[in-house]
C-alpha cells in the first residue's frame, strides 16, 4: 500500500513562516523599548562593542531621534543613486534616524533562529548594513556632533553562541574582517542579547 508522503516544501515554508512570526515578535519588542519618550532604550545593553559603548544611550546621547521598522535603504532620498546591486532588496528591521541630520544612523539587524538573507563572507547582509553607512553619513554632518553610527546585531545569546556558518560564524567572521575599518570609521559594531526580551 501506497502511503502518501509529506509535502517538503509545504512544510520548509510552513517553518519559514513561523520563524518569521518568531522574529517579527521579537522586532516588535525591541522597537517598544526605543520610543523616543521613553526612558528604557537609554539602557538597552550592547555587548562584544567595538567601542566603549555599553548601552543604546552610550550611543544616542541626549540627541533627538526616531526610528523606522522595515526600512527599506535605497527608498529615501539618502539612499538616491547607490547601487542596486548592494543595497536593493535591503530592509533592516529596525533603522535608528537623526532628528538633526536627517541621516540614518544605527541599524538593528534582529535575528531569533534564521541566518542571514545574503550569504557570503564578502557579501552578508550584515556587511552590507555596514557599507550603507559608510556610504551615506558622515561622523559629524556639518561638522556637528550626532547620534555615533553602528550596526548592531539582536539576538538571543543561543544564536551568538551557535555554529551556523551562515548565522553566528559569518557574525564573528564579520566582526573579525570588517572590525578594524569600522574602529576607523568611527561606526561601532556590537550585540544587544535578547534573552530578557524573549521571557517577557
Amino acid at each position: 500500500m501506497n502511503t502518501v508522503k509529506p509535502d517538503l516544501i509545504a512544510m520548509k515554508q510552513e517553518s519559514l513562516q513561523l520563524q518569521s512570526a518568531l522574529e517579527n515578535n521579537l522586532e516588535a519588542k525591541i522597537a517598544l523599548g526605543l520610543e523616543p519618550t521613553g526612558t528604557k532604550w537609554q539602557s538597552i545593553a550592547i555587548t562584544n562593542c567595538t567601542t566603549s559603548a555599553h548601552t543604546l544611550g552610550d550611543l544616542i546621547g541626549e540627541l533627538g531621534f526616531g526610528f523606522y521598522r522595515q526600512h527599506s535603504l535605497i527608498a529615501g532620498i539618502e539612499g538616491a543613486g547607490l547601487s542596486v546591486d548592494l543595497f536593493g532588496g535591503s530592509t533592516p528591521d529596525i533603522v535608528i534616524h537623526s532628528l538633526a541630520s536627517k541621516q540614518s544612523r544605527i541599524i538593528v539587524e534582529v535575528k531569533k533562529d534564521s541566518a542571514f538573507a545574503n550569504k557570503g563572507r564578502h557579501g552578508s547582509q550584515i556587511l552590507r548594513y555596514f557599507f550603507y553607512l559608510l556610504a551615506t553619513t558622515e561622523q559629524k554632518p556639518k561638522g556637528k556632533q550626532d547620534i555615533h553610527r553602528a550596526v548592531l546585531l539582536a539576538a538571543p545569546s543561543s544564536w551568538f553562541e551557535s555554529n551556523s556558518e551562515e548565522g553566528a560564524e559569518l557574525w564573528r567572521q564579520f566582526l573579525k574582517d570588517y572590525g578594524p575599518i569600522a574602529a576607523t570609521f568611527h561606526v561601532a559594531l556590537g550585540e544587544i542579547r535578547t534573552d530578557d526580551l524573549m521571557a517577557d
